[in-house]
């Protein structure tokens, strides 16, 4: 961690310092006795003359300031992993002690409170450690010839961070706890030992210097983290696509915004949000297209850049990751002093705001005692979600099967998409439209929350109940994440009356049938949907049409497409433009960076009732093969089959093997299990607790209950079977499954 180091026994010491390529090295080493020779131990003048010339070379050590960003990124990450443990264990010791601490735990039910309830102390200390380390960054780069210490922090960060400025107050807290002040020493050292001026230019060799900054800090601070939090960054080739397109369909469709993004410097009613806003790409290309240059009739420039203003006060953000939050507001503030040569005022706030976008306002309005960081993020988030008018929404939202926002949005979805098409545009009264009803009822759910009645939730749940997708098995997957954000951008455009909206997502809304709801929805919506398959789909093995491999263009398995969806103010007969994009990684890249809306050759989809496809569908045999019957119509049973929840622990090759486990389980501790069957975290429908009493309650006849089955067609594997759900087996499925089993004995 540290360049200068004296690692030492007190009978030998060895000073270590680093090398040209930042790699250990010992740099001297003195034994004044082994074990043995201690008893025995004579005054040497020659080693006390050693050892005070060891010392004073090491106390007198001065290293190199810090020039490269990679290295500054890399050594950061250290201290600040340690910085993250440091507080997780001292609030483990609070804990233990049974005394509650105001600093860390206040702070730490503000997040819970205002972004998300399901924090849990672990992910706060995280972010809490990264931001803190950011906010120490930050207050160097705006003073880089100062000293950065706990009592100029604060001022050293802009005010319009106002966020993280407030919470760099927690940093001299945090100092008054033995345990961390070591910590933030080392960091504040670290941050006023580089040469800002050298890290400043090497930054600016980069075009998105900040993003590739975070992207060092993180593989070194935490490999893993990306992937657990769905945080991939957009690649730039995808994001230039996007806005490009975004600002083409502005020139063409919108007649207030013949210049495209440009015209939001002179017309307010030109507003973007970027849903999602991670580090900040999405939006800092949209400023770079804004404030192009451009050549006037005379052959001058324009000055209507000058009017940067605007674009701040129209161009939002939503985040609630905080890491990423501080290098969003850190990305674009240099990116305007460094690239637009435009640097920020004190009240030049950038509106990215520190929010979870599913978050209804109504949800936390009963909060009380946030707060002052949150406050007023508070206050602009209600009032962007409730009453901004928005034209374009972009972004790259999470993909998350599991949704990591339970209980946020989701009737906004299942009352909307997961809704049969055929009756979305049914009257269910006079005049009314069912869709309509929905939509009043949404409303109203909101406006009762506030004063705690429920009527129209019950109401929506009886309609819901009558009209909703018929036969789904798995309608789990309409509540990912990415359809929460879908279903968010569509409520804001309709609510204007028109719009744009351009996104990456994952692709599987394009054909899956549990989705069919939501194109239909999609399609009453928008006039134009522009849909870029780049596939990738590596759970589905996807090959280019000449067999090769397709890769994706994030490190991900789903498969992922560029959506680009318009509502004009007049509705007109939807029309629907399709093109695939397959092969490596390289080629896609270079496919986006090379073409636009124009360029492209476009197919013309005219999606059929009732699936609605948004893919292209080879239909001349169609009306023979619809006059034919369902395969599902030939079974009399229609079900998923056995869930186990846990294959490796519920099925058996040898009937032995099973039998050994099934007696561990009537004799071992849970944590004794869990290590020797490698069994993780418990799942809503199968837990080990569930396991043992199933098992326990035939302790004396484990045999009787021991079957040999049909693991998949024709491949027969030995379970313990009961028959009952969420015990050892979480759904056996007996009305199927009994089919799988040998015939009973006569």
């Amino acid at each position: 961690m540290n360049p200068n180091l004296m690692l030492t026994d007190y009978l030998n010491f060895v000073w270590v310092g680093k090398d040209e390529e930042n790699k250990p090295l010992i740099k001297r080493g003195i034994s004044i006795s082994s074990l043995e020779e201690l008893p025995k131990l004579k005054p040497n003048p020659q080693t006390e003359r050693d050892l005070i010339e060891l010392f004073r070379g090491f106390f007198n050590h001065e290293a190199a300031p810090i020039t490269n960003a990679k290295d500054f990124a890399t050594r950061l990450s250290a201290p600040t992993r340690y910085l993250k443990d440091a507080l997780i264990a001292y609030q483990k010791d609070m804990q233990v002690s049974s005394i509650r601490d105001d600093q860390v735990s206040s702070i730490f039910k503000n997040f819970k409170e205002y972004l998300y309830e399901e924090l849990s102390f672990e992910d706060f200390s995280d972010a809490f450690a990264q931001t803190l380390t950011y906010s120490l960054f930050i207050a160097k780069l705006n003073h880089p010839f100062e000293k950065i210490d706990l009592n100029n922090v604060r001022s050293s960060i802009p005010k319009n961070f106002a966020v993280i400025r407030e919470m760099a107050d927690f940093l001299k807290k945090l100092d008054a706890i033995q345990e961390i002040q070591w910590l933030l020493n080392e960091i504040l050292s670290l941050i006023n030992h580089v040469d800002m001026d050298s890290i400043v230019k090497d930054l600016n060799d980069d075009k998105d210097p900040y993003l590739h900054f975070y992207e060092t800090f993180l593989s070194t601070y935490d490999p893993k983290l990306r992937e657990k939090k769905g945080v991939y960054y957009t690649p730039d080739s995808v994001v230039k696509f996007i806005i490009n397109a975004l600002d083409s369909l502005l020139k063409t469709h919108f007649k207030d915004a013949l210049l495209g993004l440009k015209s939001a410097l002179d017309n307010e009613n030109i507003k973007l949000l970027d849903f999602a806003t991670g580090t900040g790409t999405f939006l800092l290309e949209a400023f770079r297209k804004a404030l192009e240059t451009r050549k006037t009739s005379d052959g001058g420039t324009s000055t209507k850049e000058d009017k940067y203003q605007n674009l701040l006060k129209q161009f939002y953000g939503f985040e609630y990751l905080i890491a990423p939050y501080a290098i969003a507001h850190l990305n674009l503030s240099q990116a305007f002093k460094e690239e637009f040569k435009k640097p920020l005022k004190d009240n030049d706030a950038l509106k990215i705001i520190l929010t979870n976008t599913l978050i209804q306002p109504s949800e936390i309005i009963a909060y009380r005692g946030l707060s002052p960081i949150f406050e007023k993020e508070l206050s602009n988030a209600q009032e962007i979600k409730r009453n901004e008018n928005i034209l374009i929404i972009t972004g790259n939202p999470p993909y998350s099967g599991a949704s990591e926002n339970k209980g946020l949005f989701e009737w906004e979805v299942k009352a909307t998409y997961g809704i049969e098409p055929e009756f979305q545009t049914i009257e269910i009264e006079k005049n009314v439209k069912l869709t309509d009803k929905i939509q009043t009822l949404l409303k109203n759910i909101q406006t009762q929350k506030e004063s705690g009645s429920k009527n129209a939730l019950k109401e929506l749940k009886s309609l819901h109940s009558k009209y909703k997708l018929q036969k789904e098995k798995n309608p789990k997957w309409l509540l990912d994440d990415y359809v929460k954000f879908m279903r968010f951008a569509q409520n804001k455009i309709e609510l204007l009356g028109h719009g744009l909206f351009g996104f990456i997502s994952n692709n599987a809304f394009l054909d899956n049938p549990t989705f069919r709801g939501l194109r239909r929805s999609l399609l009453e919506c928008y006039d134009e949907l522009y849909i870029l398959n780049l596939h990738g789909n590596a759970r589905k093995k996807e090959k280019t049409p000449q067999g090769a491999t397709d890769e994706n263009v994030f490190n991900i398995m789903q498969g992922v497409s560029i959506n680009l969806f318009v509502k004009k103010a007049q509705a007109t007969k939807p029309k629907i433009f399709y093109y695939d994009v397959y092969g490596e990684r390289a080629e896609k890249y270079a496919f986006l960076a090379q073409n636009d809306l124009d360029s492209i050759e476009w197919l013309e989809l005219a999606p059929r009732e009732p699936f609605y496809s948004l893919i292209p569908q080879k239909t001349p045999l169609l009306e023979e093969y619809e006059q034919g019957f369902s395969v599902q119509e030939m079974f009399q049973i229609s079900s998923v089959g056995i869930v186990t929840g846990r294959d490796h622990v519920v099925f058996h090759k040898d009937k032995e093997s099973l039998l050994k486990l099934l007696k561990d389980f009537s004799t071992l501790e849970p944590s004794e299990l869990r290590r020797i069957y490698k069994i993780k975290k418990d799942s809503r429908d199968w837990r080990l607790e569930y396991a043992i009493k199933d098992i326990k309650a035939n302790a004396n006849n484990l045999e009787e209950y021991i079957v040999s089955c049909q693991y998949r067609p024709f491949d027969f594997y030995y379970t313990y079977y009961t028959g009952k759900s969420k015990s050892f087996i979480a759904y056996p499925r007996g009305e199927l499954f009994k089919h799988m089993l040998p015939p009973p004995t006569p």
